[in-house]
């Protein structure tokens, strides 16, 4: 529950979350996220009850595994990859990488060294990157971790980001 000053983010959080178990339901990806259960929105008050993700924060857990987390949601990604629709073109990737080269006004020879870095590092230009939900914030502090899985949290996030892999 939260102050109804911060119902845009309630309700984000509810919307996202139906996002994400919508493109994984039936699959043993759904486990990896809460299910939305309701949302209370009166005008006065507004709360949204979830599922439970079980386990410790990943950063609080001394001897996880990234490879588990990684592999986890690589898995994730590569499932909703065999159903995607749409896709991104490498030579939209790479504008947007220039793009965001250039407005970081970096010093001196800078520019160009991680330009060059940047287009080593490309797929050809008539390679597709599935358009795919990114969990938006994904961090360590939201990741679950615990015997029966691993599990995100924190859904203000989540949605088709205008760059592929972003998380």
């Amino acid at each position: 529950t939260r102050a109804y000053l911060a119902g845009e983010g309630v309700r984000c959080s509810y919307h996202n979350l139906g996002i994400l178990q919508g493109g994984v339901s039936g699959s043993e990806h759904a486990e990896m996220f809460a299910r939305p259960l309701y949302l209370h929105d009166d005008g006065a008050l507004i709360f949204s009850i979830e599922s439970v993700c079980p386990g410790l924060m990943f950063s609080a857990v001394a001897d996880s595994s990234i490879d588990i987390v990684v592999g986890k949601y690589q898995a994730w990604q590569a499932y909703l990859a065999r159903g995607a629709k749409e896709f991104w073109r490498v030579e939209d990737l790479r504008n947007f990488a220039y793009q965001a080269i250039e407005a970081l006004e970096l010093p001196g020879g800078s520019e160009l060294i991680l330009r060059d870095y940047f287009q080593k590092i490309l797929l050809s230009s008539d390679t597709q990157l599935p358009k795919l939900i990114q969990h938006g914030d994904m961090t360590p502090d939201n990741v679950l971790v615990s015997a029966r899985g691993v599990y995100l949290i924190d859904y203000d996030h989540v949605g088709l980001t205008t760059l592929p892999g972003f998380d």
